[in-house]
């Protein structure tokens, strides 16, 4: 039995550090990838687009970075964010919203987005678990 308990922890602690990890790849890369493209001209955005990238993914690094120190803020944003995405997601497929401007992805949109809702609905429901969420140490 204690073997058992001790696998459900390290499978816990690997997916709190795997989300970190995701989160944090996220937004480097998608800091990295907007300045360059913006530096060399490859893709040019409007501003507004590109203020809104950059915020979204300096908040995304940050969840990652605070994910991966276990802080308290950190899985409250991801939820937070994680739900805002799930909405957004269900508006897009319910054809209530759409994009007005082109994203540039290597997967199809449809697969990309199918694998961000997963994603997002399993951050939401791991998160929110009391197990997990006495992990994180809250600032006091």
């Amino acid at each position: 039995m204690e073997e058992y308990t001790n696998l459900i922890l390290k499978i816990r602690n690997a997916c709190i550090e795997l989300a970190g990890f995701i989160e944090l790849i996220i937004g480097l890369s998608t800091l990295l990838f907007v300045t360059l493209f913006n530096f060399f001209s490859i893709v040019e955005k409007p501003l507004e687009v590109l203020v809104f990238v950059t915020i979204s993914a300096v908040i995304s690094a940050s969840i990652g970075y605070g994910i991966l120190n276990l802080k308290n803020w950190a899985r409250v944003l991801l939820i937070f964010f994680s739900g805002y995405v799930i909405i957004l997601k269900g508006l897009l497929y319910l054809g209530i919203m759409e994009f007005s401007g082109e994203i540039i992805t290597t997967p199809p949109p449809y697969i990309k987005d199918l694998i961000s809702f997963l994603y997002h609905i399993f951050l939401v429901i791991f998160f929110t678990q009391p197990n997990v969420a006495s992990r994180f140490k809250t600032q006091r």
